[in-house]
């Protein structure tokens, strides 16, 4: 099932990619680097830095696909590719909703890969929140964020994360990320002692750039 899953979101996104030129719509890629690439808190780099991309494409009827890709895993060589599509649309004025499906891969490791499926909600005044759910694996993520602008471009993110896992513990992450134009930085800390010889090697700050095309 899982497998099959795959394939099906893999081939949409691919088809939609391949044919998206002559769609209505908007097509943009970007790039970018980071000093160590953290996923719900937890470093997917074992501490290194990681290069990263992807390609999406919005119809505009709200439909989307896309993918994206960074080196995981540090020395391992590894990687991990996300194929997703999802459909974002208006409830009322001032609140959006996304839903959609999203497939983490990690072609180099055995048994990595899974499925979520997920609902998204913007507030179209900084604030949004997101569920995301492992039906297969039984874990489920329930996130918040508030964007700030300040002033002279900066910008302020502030995030919160809950994991709730049916095998492995559960745990929180929280994140404050400063950005300006193609750069940030930010602070993360969670307090998931999985693999961590002492609770300060939970905080971690980030240097990030991206670029949009």
């Amino acid at each position: 099932m899982k497998t099959t899953m795959r394939r099906v979101l893999a081939t949409a996104v691919l088809l939609s990619l391949a044919g998206m030129a002559t769609a209505a719509g908007k097509l943009e890629a970007n790039v970018g680097v980071v000093s160590n690439y953290l996923f719900r808190g937890v470093t997917q780099t074992n501490d290194t830095a990681a290069v990263q991309g992807g390609i999406d494409f919005t119809d505009d009827s709200g439909f989307y696909l896309g993918t994206w890709t960074s080196e995981a895993g540090g020395a391992t060589g590894s990687y991990e590719l996300d194929l997703y599509g999802g459909y974002v649309f208006t409830v009322r004025q001032g609140i959006e909703l996304d839903v959609g499906l999203i497939s983490y891969q990690y072609p180099n490791v055995s048994n990595a890969s899974f499925e979520e499926i997920f609902i998204g909600a913007d507030f179209q005044n900084g604030f949004t929140a997101k569920f995301s759910a492992d039906l297969d694996n039984k874990n489920y993520y329930l996130e918040g964020a508030y964007d700030m602008p300040l002033t002279q471009g900066y910008a302020l993110n502030l995030h919160l994360g809950m994991y709730s896992r049916d095998i492995l513990p559960d745990y929180n992450d929280i994140a404050v990320t400063l950005s300006k134009g193609e750069f940030s930085l930010g602070l993360s800390f969670t307090d998931d002692d999985i693999g961590a010889g002492n609770p300060t090697d939970n905080y971690r700050v980030v240097v990030g750039w991206k670029k949009t095309f």
